[in-house]
């Protein structure tokens, strides 16, 4: 600046000497006098502090140098600079919290809304035979065994655990001294009509060892015979609501199958009814201590491989290669569908759906007819143990069944010697004569 000031000092010195013209000294005189005021007016100013322009005034895109980000003061406007990565998200505590309660339907691992695992299922006795088709309410069911009867023909006994609210259900039938042991097996309260003779007589012949007298006109035939040998084996201790022994009868007729099928067809029953009997009869409703179900709940781990089982055939007449139960695997549902017969779809007349079951389970167990006996009736031996096979998913294993004593309770053991474990689902139990096990198809 100073160097500055003194050449414009000298500038009216310079003019005065060299120049004739009036008028044009008159105008370089006002130039040099701006000239200096100007540079006056610069050497009295100090320097001006650095600021920033007003947010509203920035129109000009964010500087992207980054040395010149570095040496900027940082500006904290939204609108105009973009959030950097320096930015740390805070941390969040992990919240702990109480898993959901999931109850299972302990016959078959399905999900309910309610605890059921200590309640007591209820066992009905359901009659197969062609006439009787459709059955009403069998699809309801959590558990369904198929069981030899007299004449090549099967009964039924459904297991309902959520009886509560069960609609109609039939036809209703007698009962078997080895359908009251199954029913038994699952701690079950059986419903029935009635029951075949060898039962009463048996219980007679019962009450004969039991109270010293003889009866002698009930010693006849190798059923009574079979009954005095085996009184263990009787019905004493196991709950049962018995439509022709009960008053007022609780069991009801439908009268559609009664005129087109056959009274004996069209007995039914309903949950109310069922619940109004056993309050009635004050039959425990809770599992007794140390009860254990034939088999447990696993997952899809349980699944075997050992043999395919696509189809599986039970011939239970073997003079009619055709006449059995007959299960047909859905891929697409995961599920076996069951037939009867003549490879005729199985039908609930409850709501014409055909019946499927997650898990099949089959047991081999000697039956035969009591000699002289001129009904037919079947001896079961469910005492010891024996062979059978659990499917599921198409594939199939060898599984042992084993009941020590009559009063024992079944037990499953699947292909790895523990407990059998069956996958979550509904379960069909077949028992198929020994006897006619090379008859039965697994393919």
């Amino acid at each position: 600046m100073s160097v500055w000031r003194g050449l414009t000092a000298r500038i009216p010195e310079v003019i005065f000497l060299n120049t004739k013209n009036s008028l044009f000294r008159l105008a370089l005189i006002i130039l040099a006098s701006l000239t200096l005021t100007f540079g006056l007016c610069a050497c009295g100013e100090k320097d001006p502090p650095v600021t920033t322009a007003p947010n509203s005034d920035i129109t000009d895109e964010p500087a992207t140098d980054p040395v010149t980000d570095e040496l900027t003061d940082p500006v904290t406007d939204d609108t105009t600079v973009p959030a950097t990565d320096d930015t740390t998200e805070p941390v969040t505590e992990p919240v702990e919290v109480d898993p959901i309660i999931e109850f299972v339907n302990p016959l078959t691992g399905l999900s309910t809304e309610e605890d059921l695992s200590g309640k007591r299922p209820v066992s009905i006795s359901i009659d197969n035979v062609r006439k009787a088709q459709p059955t009403i309410g069998l699809s309801y069911a959590d558990v369904v065994v198929e069981m030899p009867f007299e004449g090549f023909e099967t009964r039924m006994m459904a297991i309902y655990l959520d009886y509560e609210d069960l609609p109609t259900v039939g036809n209703i039938r007698s009962a078997r001294d080895y359908m009251v042991r199954l029913a038994a097996d699952f701690d079950s309260i059986l419903v029935h009509a009635g029951s075949d003779t060898d039962i009463g007589c048996r219980q007679l012949a019962l009450n004969a060892i039991r109270y010293g007298f003889e009866v002698s006109y009930l010693i006849k035939t190798d059923v009574i015979k079979y009954a005095a040998e085996r009184e263990d084996l009787w019905t004493d201790g196991v709950d049962t609501i018995n439509g022709l022994d009960y008053y007022p009868n609780p069991m009801f007729r439908d009268v559609d199958r009664m005129y087109n099928m056959a009274i004996e067809h069209s007995t039914m029953i309903n949950g109310e009814v069922i619940c109004d009997c056993i309050d009635h009869k004050k039959y425990p409703t809770e599992h007794t201590v140390g009860f254990a179900m034939p088999y447990v709940i696993g997952n899809e781990s349980s699944v075997p491989t050992a043999l395919d089982a696509k189809h599986v055939f039970l011939p239970y007449n073997p003079y009619q290669s055709n006449y059995g139960a007959e299960y047909t695997y859905d891929n697409e549902k995961g599920v076996y569908l069951r037939s009867n017969y003549a490879s005729e779809p199985s039908i609930d007349g409850a709501n014409g759906n055909q019946l499927e079951f997650k898990n099949l389970i089959v047991l081999l167990i000697s039956t035969k007819p009591f000699e002289n006996d001129e009904k037919n009736r079947l001896n079961v031996d469910y005492v010891g143990t024996g062979k059978g096979y659990y499917c599921v998913n198409g594939k199939c294993e060898e599984i042992t069944w084993i009941r020590e004593k009559a009063n024992d309770g079944l037990t499953l053991i699947g292909a790895d010697g523990e407990v059998l474990d069956i996958v979550p689902g509904k379960v069909m139990i077949n028992v198929y004569p020994t006897e006619y096990s090379d008859n039965l198809k697994l393919n």
